[in-house]
Parts: structure tokens; sequence; C-alpha cells
């Protein structure tokens, strides 16, 4: 029993120090992919696919180490302007897919450097 206590004692801060790397590769790979991003999409980053998106709305998404579906991103970007119409709502969601399958498989390069 006491050798279990201490291997967990040690093993558990190993465990936080890989989990908080591992976020912050996919922190780091979403800045640089945004730096890219806003390069090539101004249009985008003018209708609020920006940095403040990503920092605010979508981080949640980024979180646990994982990448969200273009369509979870997508979403997130249309919650930002609050709740419309559904027919509306889908259209925008429906625009914003190509920028965020974008943004995703710049975020996926970023992470396999």
């Amino acid at each position: 029993m006491q050798q279990n206590f201490w291997q967990a004692v040690w093993t558990h801060p190993r465990m936080l120090v890989s989990r908080r790397a591992q976020n912050r590769s996919v922190q780091t790979a979403v800045r640089a992919a945004y730096q890219q991003f806003a390069q090539q999409h101004p249009e985008w980053v003018a209708s609020l696919f920006d940095e403040s998106f990503l920092n605010k709305e979508a981080a949640v998404l980024f979180a646990n180490n994982t990448l969200p579906s273009a369509t979870r991103l997508a979403i997130a970007w249309c919650n930002q302007f609050g709740t419309g119409l559904s027919a509306k709502k889908a259209a925008d969601i429906e625009r914003a897919l190509p920028p965020a399958k974008t943004f995703l498989a710049l975020v996926n390069q970023e992470l396999n450097r």
C-alpha cells in the first residue's frame, strides 16, 4: 500500500506536466496557425474569425489537447453573434465551414512539425 501511494505521488506531477506541455503545444499551434490564417484570409479576420474569437469563444474547443471538428468551430464562430433565425444561422455555419476547415488544417500542420 505504501509503495502505491508514493508511486502515485511521484507519477501524478509527471502526468500534469505532460498534459500541460501537450496543452501548450496545442495552444502554440493555434497561435501559429492563426498567424498564417490571418495573412491568407484577412476577410475572415475582419469577420471576427480572429484572435479574440480563438482566445474566448473557441478556447474551450481546443481544451484537453483536442481539436474540434470544423462544424463545431463554425458553430462557435456563429454563436458569438448571438441567436438568430435558424435558417440564417444554418447558412452562416455553412459559410464558415471552409475557413474553419482551413484553420484546423493549419493547426494540424503546426502540430505535426
